[in-house]
């Protein structure tokens, strides 16, 4: 998270339990969020990704479903996948970014 915000990504933390982190304020849920969402990056449980999913295609406006490195749900990939979504699984954000920036 503190890489993509180095790079001048606005962060928008999500967690049930926590009131800021980096610096941000945590929502409960990325329905309370206002502002445009390009990307959803999630670094919580792969089961996670199956309620997340949905409340991404409820907002209508992300365009990228990412789970982190070590974090596989096939069904929730699929279900972004079949709403014009790119889902990226099991990659890390700072890696490919960084990669990307070499090429």
């Amino acid at each position: 998270g503190r890489f993509l915000q180095e790079q001048g990504f606005k962060i928008y933390p999500i967690y049930p339990k926590e009131e800021t982190i980096l610096g941000e304020k945590v929502y409960r849920s990325i329905l309370e969020i206002e502002e445009k969402i390009d990307m959803v990056d999630m670094f919580r449980k792969p089961e996670i990704a199956d309620a997340l999913i949905e409340e991404v295609l409820q907002r209508g406006d992300v365009k990228v479903f990412w789970l982190q490195l070590g974090i596989v749900n096939n069904q929730a990939c699929q279900k972004a996948k079949e709403n014009g979504l790119l889902c990226v699984q099991n990659r890390c954000t700072k890696i490919e970014y960084g990669r990307l920036k070499r090429q």
